[in-house]
């Protein structure tokens, strides 16, 4: 179940980077795969983790968005991970997430400053959240008793 959710991940990373931008289909086809998964995994009781699972981390993301500290499609694609995962388990990624999203922009800055040779400073980039999304929530599922299978 879990590598399906992986392999969406990649997916939107890889879109990410090369555009700036998550596709809205692909938000419906991770959200819906989320779902069906869920519930042949664990029936009505997966309806609801999955359900949850939407909502709950949108509640963080949305605080984020509203800070302009992200786009709207990365709190769409954290609800794709969260229709896989459940409420409870996405909520445990958060902090990988933002780990890895720190390093991210570290790394991407020093990138952008080296390859502009100016201050960059005073010039907004946008960086693709989607990749440290992506490896925050693989990192989880490597660390955890999880079958990513």
């Amino acid at each position: 179940m879990y590598i399906v959710l992986l392999i969406i991940l990649l997916t939107v990373a890889g879109i990410d980077v090369k555009t700036n931008k998550i596709p809205n289909r692909m938000i419906v086809y991770g959200i819906t795969s989320g779902i069906l998964c869920r519930i042949v995994r664990d029936g009505t009781f997966g309806l609801i983790l999955s359900v949850s699972g939407i909502f709950v981390p949108s509640v963080f993301f949305l605080f984020l968005y509203g800070c302009k500290m992200i786009g709207a499609g990365d709190v769409k694609l954290m609800s794709v991970a969260g229709s896989f995962l459940g409420a409870f388990d996405c909520i445990k990624c958060l902090i990988p997430i933002l780990v890895f999203t720190g390093g991210f922009s570290f790394v991407c800055y020093l990138l952008i400053l080296f390859r502009e040779r100016q201050n960059a400073f005073h010039k907004f980039h946008k960086i693709p959240m989607a990749v440290p999304i992506f490896l925050g929530i693989f990192w989880y599922l490597c660390r955890t008793s999880v079958s990513i299978a």
